[in-house]
């Protein structure tokens, strides 16, 4: 049987070396019964749902260390091997760089009863929230699917260019199924199920969409069929049309960033 995609997560160590595993928001409870049944034999271990004890806040742009110094970050001495424990505010946070999402974040591991005095200090020090949409569209822009969106059990390492993340021989000439796509006009608007032709002829559709601001147009993910028709890395992309609405929109099929994803 082809290995699927189970989950997709972060794994942080807290003190104690205590395994601390992240993943998707509403996961937890699949999470939990996913990691009790893969226990190797003779392995006894205590998996435990955390879900309301921590909180997670992660910080996006180039500037995210002034901003955590302005609101009082002062690090504290810890051992390397997990995650850095510091002060901010008036609180304790451990923190860690990057998530399962795959951006360029700086991720604060906070305990609940802190979340919101760490929030407002955040925020004080010229920290803006940003809502779900915005988050959507920096991840799709930056070509990171994610688990519940463009991946799920039915996935194959191979189509999502996971297989050396997950520990898989990735063939020579084996191109992803999930490919990222950009609209040329900019006041059209993907959303997903899309069917995508090439010639005339279906050759996939689109799975997610949002408008991307860093480059002005509708950026998504994409499922193509045959590998005959998929983007390779480095190579140039691949002209399309997408149908919105009942008529086409000229559009570009791109391959994933870097042949794997990390």
């Amino acid at each position: 049987m082809a290995p699927v995609v189970e989950a997709i997560v972060q794994v942080v160590r807290i003190p104690g070396r205590i395994p601390f595993v992240i993943g998707a928001p509403g996961d937890e409870r699949r999470l939990l019964a996913l990691l009790s049944r893969r226990l190797p034999e003779g392995l006894h271990a205590v998996v435990l749902d955390a879900t309301a004890g921590y909180c997670l806040l992660d910080i996006f742009g180039p500037d995210r260390s002034d901003a955590l110094r302005r609101a009082g970050r002062r690090p504290r001495a810890g051992d390397a091997d997990m995650a850095p424990q510091l002060d901010l505010g008036l609180g304790l946070t451990r923190a860690v760089e990057g998530g399962e999402h795959g951006l360029d974040v700086t991720r604060l591991i906070v305990a609940s009863d802190m979340a919101a005095h760490i929030y407002e200090a955040v925020t004080a020090a010229a920290v803006r929230p940003i809502g779900s949409h915005a988050f959507h569209a920096l991840r799709l822009e930056a070509g990171r699917p994610a688990w519940g969106s463009e991946i799920d059990q039915t996935t194959m390492p191979a189509d999502a260019g996971l297989s050396e993340a997950a520990g898989l021989n990735r063939a020579a000439d084996a191109v992803p199924a999930l490919c990222r796509i950009v609209l040329e006009r900019a006041d059209e608007r993907l959303i997903g199920r899309e069917p995508i032709r090439r010639d005339g002829e279906v050759i996939g559709s689109v799975v997610s969409g949002a408008f991307g601001h860093g480059i002005g147009r509708p950026v998504g993910f994409a499922f193509v069929a045959s590998a005959a028709d998929r983007p390779r890395p480095g190579a140039e992309d691949i002209a399309v049309d997408v149908e919105i609405a009942g008529r086409p929109g000229r559009a570009r099929l791109m391959a994933l960033p870097g042949e794997e994803m990390a």
